[in-house]
């Protein structure tokens, strides 16, 4: 088979990371035929056969025909085995191996844990003794940390190393709860070597042939279908060129070496594929809506793991960002298990097999479970998916203890834009008149972001309007502006006369298959477009509709009633359908915006505010729920710019849905308006609860986010129709 993808030239054309996803696309085509042909299947039945015995999975033969075709490694340098592609495309690997049933942690823990830590931190020499074994299959690696007593705390470890007097060492110790060890060539072994006033010094890191003198393997009976090993340590003799950086200096290898276990890749593969099996019954609307939002988690998921899988490109992983994208990607794929197991019911967990037999021992055939096994197996495997590489309660610390909320990740561009709408959404404030900020707004260029250069706008895409919005959500700003975003977008896609993008038109957008959707006053708009069943956009007059106006805590309340009045079509079907996803979209950050804004006025005061001689924040408890709305905004976040990304480039389907043609699959954007929606409820109620009594008295900063947040929910459908409409493809 001649590989299809050997380098990687960024095609000018296109955007960079787009250019990344085409080469990944064609890599994960090139991995699923070498699956699919007849070497690879016969490997496969075998590991089928070995896990409905029961025994050992080994898919080491996989792995070696892989490696002959140099797509183990396709990050790393030729020199070592690999195509020198983007690590995007070592993620595509991964999630080919994962979707084609191959049991990836050997292969995990080998090339993109401790291949990559010996790219970064091994010398010359030990990078070429070991790392075209690794590349090819031939060798395997496992990493060797836990202890009997020491966890997450590998501060606290107790195998030690010991000079020979020969230039050598001397390690004795044991090590337990590794995976593949049985099956693996060498271990990273963490050890101390001398004892500090610091605990965090004094230790060095180890490659380890597992089959020198000394080294015993045992079996620890584990959940999941891998079992853990419990690896005896006696004496075993390494020589110096063992050691990997600096004697005594392996802390911050170590802490570098979690980060590349952190990107969360292998987690979205796992979680993908389980939710391809159980996808909800026609008509089940509950279980529709419970398949969106985790359809949505699963996707926010992969937006996060590419950020972080992007970052390895640069030698250089945030350890704090991957711990959020640890956290936030094993916690979505144990609840997809979770949910999975809990949607086929006990009998579906039945595994296929002599799991079935009847009494006598024969196997009937009833109750086989779906796909061989596949989710009995993830529900088995779910709790260690928040345990391995850190636990939850670790990934919050790192979270927590960097400072809260998380920062933003703009490019440079990016922020320079981010920078100016903020600039304008805080010159003003609930005191000014509606839309006071508009001409302002204009003036940056807001109003014609996405409008065509041929159009007169600035042809920047949803991209740069889901940064403004964002903005605009921070500072609470909206008075019909999103509804008016949308209509240009109608005008734009109906070949119509735009207005003049000075701010001074407005519309109002009355969606008459939701009566009781706010909007803004359709007596004050220029322009009133309705949206109609199909879906269709139809430019009606404001006396066309009815409009009734409510009084609330947050000032009057519009809402639009009657039946489908008789206007010019704008657009209808797949234009109509694809200009209100971008208007959900924009909306989606918006919500984000005032969830970011509240945020940072909860974790300020809980910074500021003291109990009982202490901050809040240094109650863990609180530090917690503030690190876990944090990480829900950065992935929401995350999603909500891809989708953005998605649309710009016109890549049709999910987050990892191909390079095809077309916009990207409606149920993206009703998920993340869910979300970012149910988020924004979230952190304004949290915040009001954090601010005390003074938080529901008009001095509090985040009184008026409580109040809003509700009603720009309301200005979509409600969270949980939108998640059934994400469950739906």
């Amino acid at each position: 088979m001649t590989s299809a993808v050997t380098s990687w030239v960024a095609d000018p054309d296109l955007r960079p990371d787009l250019a990344v996803d085409r080469t990944a696309e064609l890599v994960a085509r090139e991995v699923r035929a070498l699956l699919a042909g007849p070497p690879a299947s016969r490997a496969l039945a075998a590991l089928a056969e070995a896990r409905r015995g029961g025994t050992e999975l080994d898919p080491r033969p996989l792995y070696r025909l892989l490696g002959e075709h140099r797509l183990l490694a396709v990050s790393w340098p030729r020199a070592y085995g690999g195509r020198e592609l983007p690590a995007r495309c070592a993620a595509a690997v991964v999630g080919e191996l994962i979707a084609g049933g191959v049991p990836e942690v050997l292969h995990t823990l080998s090339v993109q844990i401790c291949g990559n830590f010996l790219l970064t931190a091994g010398s010359d020499e030990q990078r070429a003794a070991v790392l075209p074994g690794l590349a090819s299959g031939r060798r395997t690696a496992t990493v060797l940390y836990s202890e009997p007593g020491v966890g997450s705390d590998l501060s606290a470890l107790e195998t030690t190393a010991a000079p020979t007097g020969n230039g050598g060492w001397r390690i004795t110790g044991r090590k337990v709860y590794s995976v593949g060890t049985a099956l693996a060539d060498v271990g990273l072994v963490a050890a101390r070597t001398s004892v500090e006033p610091t605990p965090y010094r004094g230790i060095t890191l180890f490659l380890v042939p597992l089959n020198r003198a000394g080294v015993g393997t045992g079996r620890l009976d584990s959940l999941a279908d891998e079992d853990f090993a419990d690896v005896r340590l006696d004496g075993v003799e390494v020589p110096a060129s063992a050691v990997i950086g600096p004697v005594g200096g392996a802390w911050p290898l170590i802490t570098e070496a979690l980060a590349l276990e952190r990107t969360g890749v292998d987690y979205v593969a796992k979680a993908e594929r389980w939710l391809g099996v159980v996808p909800p019954a026609p008509g089940d609307e509950r279980a529709a809506s419970e398949y969106g939002r985790l359809r949505t988690h699963t996707a926010a998921a992969r937006a996060l793991a590419v950020r972080c899988v992007d970052q390895l490109d640069t030698g250089r992983v945030d350890a704090v960002g991957a711990a959020a994208t640890k956290l936030w990607c094993s916690e979505t794929a144990r609840s997809v298990a979770w949910w999975c197991a809990e949607t086929v019911g006990p009998a579906g967990l039945w595994r296929s097999g002599g799991d079935n037999g009847d009494a006598d021992g024969a196997d009937n055939g009833a109750g086989a479970a779906p796909d061989g096994g596949l989710l009995e197996a993830a529900y088995r495997e779910a709790p260690g998916l928040t345990l391995s590489a850190g636990t939850s309660e670790m990934m919050l610390e790192l979270v927590a203890s960097a400072g809260l909320p998380l920062p933003d990740t703009d490019e440079p561009l990016a922020g320079e834009l981010r920078a100016a709408c903020r600039a304008v959404s805080s010159a003003y404030d609930e005191r000014d008149p509606a839309g006071a900020c508009w001409p302002e707004l204009a003036r940056i260029g807001v109003f014609g972001l996405t409008v065509p250069a041929a159009r007169g706008g600035l042809d920047l895409g949803l991209r740069a309007a889901v940064i403004c919005c964002a903005e605009l959500g921070r500072g609470l700003h909206d008075d019909g502006l999103l509804d008016t975003l949308t209509a240009i977008d109608a005008l734009a896609r109906a070949g119509r006369e735009l207005p003049a993008p000075d701010g001074r038109w407005r519309a109002a957008l009355a969606d008459l298959r939701l009566p009781d959707r706010p909007v803004a006053d359709p007596h004050t708009a220029d322009a009133v477009v309705a949206v109609l069943d199909g879906p269709a956009l139809a430019l009606v007059s404001a006396t066309d509709v009815a409009i009734r106006r409510h009084r609330t805590s947050t000032g009057p309340v519009w809402t639009v009633h009657g039946p489908a009045p008789a206007g010019p079509v704008l657009v209808d079907g797949t234009a109509a359908a694809e200009v209100l996803a971008a208007g959900r979209v924009r909306r989606a950050a918006w919500l984000l915006g005032l969830a970011a804004g509240c945020l940072e006025h909860a974790c300020h005061r809980a910074r500021t505010r003291e109990q009982f001689g202490r901050p809040l924040i240094a109650n863990q408890e609180i530090a917690f729920r503030l690190a876990r709305l944090s990480v829900r905004l950065a992935a929401l976040t995350a999603l909500v710019t891809e989708i953005a990304g998605r649309f710009d480039d016109g890549i049709h389907g999910g987050i990892h849905g191909g390079i095809d043609g077309g916009a990207p699959a409606p149920w993206l954007a009703a998920g993340a308006l869910a979300e970012a929606g149910t988020l924004a409820l979230d952190v304004s109620r949290e915040a009001v609860h954090l601010h005390g009594a003074f938080g529901m008295t008009d001095g509090s900063p985040v009184r008026r986010h409580y109040l809003v947040a509700p009603r720009a929910v309301a200005a979509d459908a409600a969270p949980a129709a939108l998640r059934a409409e994400a469950g739906v493809d």
